[in-house]
């Protein structure tokens, strides 16, 4: 090609010293709008490399881009003079083509590795496909996922290389899997009630002001009515542009902790008043998916193997730092749950499938539990095993719930007292006394990747949901008491399946209102659900038609036995 350089030398100079390995992956194209060949890779050295033409020479000066796990597929927007990359590690990162120190933001919604990106030129917008069948829409701008598909797509093979082709004039998408091909064109969309402007990321009940409290990515907090939908207040804002990826409550009710992807944890009274700021990411961005709170302490997790902990006593300052927890590193992936069984019994799990009970008095870990291959017992180890590990995600456990009602002593016994859940749709049920499982179940087809669910207040059911939208009642009253049956796999009773949300369910939340057992459901279609476990929808939270709790024809599955005040050993209380 005369007047170019040659392309295998560019890639010679790009990814000099690094051998190819099994699963290693390179592209390289020419963007004139650059003047540049610019390649990605697999191969985290070489993620990305920009080949830059010097005047009157056939040589390159070349820029390399380094990211953790490397890069599938990347683009470029001529007008914003960004460069999106498809990170292996589930992010879609945006680079000045000139600064190769950090990328300019991070859009971190997927929660698979990322194959393929397309800017829409006409239109400060990009899209982005994961492994898991997820294609997402973003505003570049405001930095927001806007829209998310998923259940659409065909099963392919895993190692399926996937295009995307975008006609934006005719408003027709196309996506290559190896030799199958989808094409994807908008349509009219039909309206429907939404609880926000952009995707729920959170749900809460609070009992002190009997309201429904609920996050969304573009850092905005709503307070509901539940008796009849109506919003009541909204905060604007909370922390910035950056998404609220989660949110808690503290013992007393009056305060609302809210996790941002800016790394800060903030807390804030019911007037909207920030009162105090939780340095939890350390002035990183950082993926937070658990705030738990203990009798003296805050745990925060989600983006390393050991969680960070804020003492309670670090409160009398506005900007809390965090303090070490004296139990060390012990898992070997990032640690993304977490339950608490007063007195003293704490379990997380992480995104290799690892759980680890620990003494939460003492801080020590006692044991180490896995769910595939070795379920029972494994001793800890002197150190942790080294890498990201990010490597296995179908075992990911993203959430955990000790079962109220069955007490340590019926642990003793070898029932379970502890459930987990979260990739490919199982749920698992264990013991925390004897270390071991006893008993699963595939709740929700693997296909659709990873599950969320939550437990009634008396322990009597169990509601899970996925990312169709779909939600399912289980009665697990008696399932696993008795440990002369083994370990089972048998599903529970199912007593129903609804869907009242058309794409993702983000969050779940069981409560008693005015005596009534109700079901909050958060999603990425915008929408606040309450239902009831029997599968009857009551509404959206801001629809135009406000509904009557009180006057509503549905019934509960069955009325759980009246909550006793329940154990506050794990529950923080700050005042101010």
């Amino acid at each position: 090609m005369a007047g170019y350089p040659d392309l295998q030398t560019f890639g010679l100079m790009g990814h000099q010293g690094e051998e190819g390995g099994g699963g290693d992956r390179e592209e390289i194209r020419y963007l004139g709008s650059l003047e540049a060949f610019v390649s990605c890779s697999t191969r985290p050295q070489s993620s990305l490399v920009i080949g830059w033409r010097e005047k009157e020479s056939r040589s390159l000066r070349v820029t390399s881009f380094f990211t953790k796990r490397g890069v599938w597929d990347l683009d470029h927007h001529c007008e914003l003079n960004l460069i999106a990359t498809a990170g292996v590690d589930h992010q879609v990162l945006l680079w000045n083509p000139y600064v190769t120190s950090e990328p300019v933001c991070v859009l971190g919604v997927h929660t698979s590795p990322v194959t393929a990106v397309r800017f829409m030129q006409t239109k400060q917008q990009l899209l982005s496909y994961s492994r898991d069948k997820v294609l997402c829409l973003w505003d570049v701008t405001h930095q927001l996922c806007v829209h998310r598909l998923a259940g659409v797509f065909p099963k392919t093979q895993e190692d399926a290389h996937t295009l995307l082709f975008l006609h934006e004039e005719r408003q027709l998408l196309l996506l290559s899997f190896n030799s199958l091909l989808l094409l994807l064109e908008t349509t009219k969309e039909e309206k429907r009630a939404s609880s926000h402007e952009h995707p729920v990321t959170c749900v809460l009940y609070n009992s002190l002001f009997r309201q429904v409290v609920s996050s969304d990515s573009a850092s905005s907090v709503i307070c509901w009515l539940p008796d009849t939908g109506q919003k009541v207040k909204q905060f604007h804002r909370c922390h910035g542009n950056a998404e609220i990826s989660t949110m808690a409550l503290d013992g007393t009710q009056t305060r609302l902790f809210t996790a941002g992807t800016d790394g800060e944890v903030k807390v804030w009274d019911f007037n909207g008043r920030c009162l105090h700021r939780m340095n939890a990411g350390l002035g990183r961005s950082v993926g937070i998916s658990q705030i738990l709170l203990l009798k003296r302490s805050i745990l925060v997790m989600g983006w390393q193997r050991m969680f960070t902990v804020f003492r309670l006593h670090s409160f009398s300052q506005s900007f809390v730092e965090p303090s070490e927890w004296k139990g060390g590193v012990q898992h070997r992936s990032d640690v993304l749950c977490a339950a608490f069984q007063p007195p003293q019994t704490l379990v997380t799990g992480s995104y290799d499938g690892e759980m680890i009970v620990w003494n939460n008095s003492t801080e020590k870990a006692l044991r180490k539990l896995r769910t595939h291959a070795e379920h029972k017992e494994a001793h800890l180890p002197d150190a942790p095993l080294g890498g990201d590990g990010k490597e296995d995600s179908d075992n990911a456990i993203t959430r955990l719930f000790f079962i109220p009602g069955r007490t340590s002593a019926a642990a003793a016994t070898g029932g379970a007292d502890l459930v987990s859940c979260g990739a490919s749709g199982v749920v698992r049920l264990w013991n925390t006394a004897h270390g071991c499982l006893v008993g699963q179940f595939t709740a929700h087809n693997g296909d659709l990747g990873s599950i969320v669910a939550t437990v009634s207040p008396c322990g009597t059911y169990l509601v899970t949901a996925d990312r169709e939208g779909t939600l399912k009642t289980w009665d697990i009253q008696h399932y696993c008491l008795d440990p002369d049956d083994g370990e089972t796999k048998e599903p529970p009773n199912p007593l129903c399946s609804f869907r009242p949300h058309l794409d993702r369910v983000t969050h779940l939340e069981m409560c008693l209102h005015r005596d009534r057992l109700v079901v909050l459901s958060a999603s990425s279609d915008c929408s606040v659900a309450l239902s009831y476990p029997s599968g009857d929808t009551v509404g959206l939270f801001g629809q135009e038609e406000q509904w009557c709790l009180e006057r509503a024809g549905h019934l509960p599955v069955q009325q759980e036995p009246e909550l006793n005040q329940r154990e506050q050993g794990g529950n923080t209380s700050i005042s101010q």
